[in-house]
């Protein structure tokens, strides 16, 4: 284990457009990368930032999608990923949670460290602050 870690947080603007906002998230963890990062923290909402009232689209599993791409991101880079936070859903539950994972370089996940409810109504948020969140560890190699 190096003496020292170098960390990046990045910064960037996210919209309704998932594609681009994880285009634009795999491009900036790829400059950290290139500068030596092995730390990388995305912001909140990375994937998909909604306005005030619009329903949450594409809640995602934590074996979805967007959580893979960023896995094999993560092993590429061979560095540890904070994905900020995404909209999760889990089976069995109605409600939707803003959900922040920790991914390791070997492409392991943490379970989730941090869940609040999310609003998915067009009414104004009513989310909640309830933190449901659980921690661990990466899964060993």
């Amino acid at each position: 284990m190096p003496s020292s870690v170098l960390a990046a947080a990045i910064q960037m603007t996210s919209t309704v457009e998932v594609e681009k906002n994880l285009d634009t998230a795999e491009r900036l963890i790829e400059v950290a990368a290139r500068r030596r990062a092995h730390l990388v923290g995305l912001p909140e909402n990375f994937a998909f930032l909604r306005s005030e009232g619009e329903p949450i689209p594409q809640a995602q599993t934590l074996d979805g999608p967007w959580v893979r791409r960023m896995v094999d991101v993560a092993r590429r880079h061979e560095l540890t990923l904070l994905l900020g936070s995404l909209p999760e859903r889990i089976e069995g539950d109605t409600r939707v949670f803003n959900t922040s994972v920790l991914l390791g370089p070997d492409g392991g996940t943490s379970r989730p460290i941090g869940r609040c409810t999310c609003s998915t109504s067009t009414s104004p948020a009513s989310s909640t602050s309830r933190n449901r969140g659980r921690s661990g560890r990466a899964r060993p190699r």
